[in-house]
């Protein structure tokens, strides 16, 4: 492996146990925990996770190219997710899931030495997969404008406010823009972690 691969595969998979046991101990303790103690819970459940990375994430780097890839896509969901809800509910920064699993799937066809028909096969699949959880995102995103009652008030007041331009979009155009915008940002992620997966391989 590379130092860049290395790397890769240390910081995708060291983060996953923290940051899952952080959110666990979070809203696990939410319901029936006193708010005060709430952050200890949940700091509780990081320190686990980094304990945890330091028991196995040596073996996990080292074995990344054999995990299922079941696995892996649960991972890729859980990650798009957390940036879905980080960027509170703009799909746009979930683009970037699809260049990182089109560089894991690449650089996992390259070790393993697949055949030619199955690396095409396996890349398109997994474009297919990441295109189809963008437009998870987008179809998200969109129902949570829809349910906005103020949209075009508040997207008419930034433009004013970024741009000075009194845009007077109503409701259902900025929905159909959105999904305009959202149906091409779909697409284009096939194409982009295809493109990642191509460029991994070949390194």
């Amino acid at each position: 492996m590379t130092t860049i691969e290395k790397l890769f595969l240390y910081i995708t998979l060291g983060a996953v146990f923290p940051i899952l046991l952080f959110l666990i101990g979070w809203w696990g303790s939410y319901l029936w925990a006193a708010e005060k103690s709430i952050p200890c819970f949940a700091l509780g459940g990081l320190a686990l996770g980094a304990g945890l990375d330091a028991l196995v994430l040596k073996r996990l780097v080292d074995g990344a190219y054999q995990i299922p890839l079941g696995t892996m896509a649960f991972i890729y969901i859980f990650y798009a997710v957390g940036v879905f809800g980080f960027s509170m509910g703009v799909p746009l920064l979930v683009v970037l899931m699809g260049l990182a699993g089109g560089y894991y799937i690449g650089r996992r066809l390259k070790h393993s030495q697949a055949r030619a028909v199955d690396v095409n096969s396996t890349m398109r699949l997994t474009s297919i997969f990441t295109s189809l959880v963008m437009a998870l995102a987008c179809a998200g995103a969109l129902v949570l404008a829809a349910s906005e009652a103020t949209l075009a008030n508040q997207i008419n007041s930034m433009i004013r406010d970024v741009l000075g331009w009194n845009a007077g979009f109503d409701k259902q155009t900025i929905l159909g823009f959105s999904l305009a915008a959202g149906s091409t940002l779909a697409a284009s992620e096939y194409f982009l972690t295809r493109a990642a997966a191509k460029i991994a391989f070949n390194q």
